[in-house]
């Protein structure tokens, strides 16, 4: 697995800050990682932590920077969100008539609209 650390800039720009390519996902190759960046980047903590949920990752980031706070990458939310309603408004399940399985599929499409509303970001 390939970790990508990235950056923020004031003006809301990106920037690659580290990679690191590590033997497997578990906390202590994150461990190590984190560490080794922390120490070249000065002891310099960042502001807030956003990974994919990856349990090894956020524990490591929690022993690395305990006072950093940690959130949850929106993109893997919504990919999240959307998997729940595919299984939630399922239209393809069996017995359902063309017209259920269409009241069904526009449910969905109506709920994820507005759930994309919720969570623009401007």
């Amino acid at each position: 697995p390939l970790l990508h650390i990235l950056g923020v800039t004031p003006i809301e720009t990106n920037f690659s800050a580290g990679f690191c390519f590590l033997p497997g996902e578990s906390a202590s190759d994150y461990l190590w990682a984190l560490q080794s960046f922390k120490f070249a980047t000065g002891n310099i903590a960042p502001r807030v932590i956003i990974t994919d949920g990856e349990d090894g990752l956020k524990n490591s980031c929690r022993e690395v920077f305990p006072d950093v706070p940690q959130r949850l990458c929106l993109w893997h939310i919504n990919q999240n969100v959307l998997a729940k309603a595919k299984t939630t408004w399922r239209e393809n399940a069996l017995g359902l008539t063309p017209e259920e399985q269409n009241q069904r599929r526009e449910a969905r499409d109506t709920f994820m609209e507005r759930w994309n509303k919720v969570t623009i970001i401007y």
